[in-house]
């Protein structure tokens, strides 16, 4: 009796989650560029429903990361 394994593929809607440079918020410099820039980008009116505000909060976090510290590009 043979047992197949079939590998498991990758969803194709779904793209794989790129990861941050957070390394880069060790310089002071860098820390406060990226506190700035979440200082600018944060509302003053918060919305009524709660999952309204997570994900503007959430896109305004990622929104300020991708303009001071950016994305990796080694694998290793």
């Amino acid at each position: 009796m043979a047992i197949k394994i079939i590998p498991q593929h990758r969803l194709q809607g779904r793209k794989p989650r790129r990861k941050m440079i957070t390394q880069a918020l060790q310089d002071p410099i860098k820390w406060d560029c990226f506190q700035t820039t979440l200082k600018d980008n944060l509302l003053s009116e918060f919305p009524d429903n709660i999952e309204e505000h997570w994900t503007k909060l959430k896109t305004c976090i990622i929104a300020a990361s991708e303009q001071t510290i950016g994305y990796q590009t080694e694998k290793h």
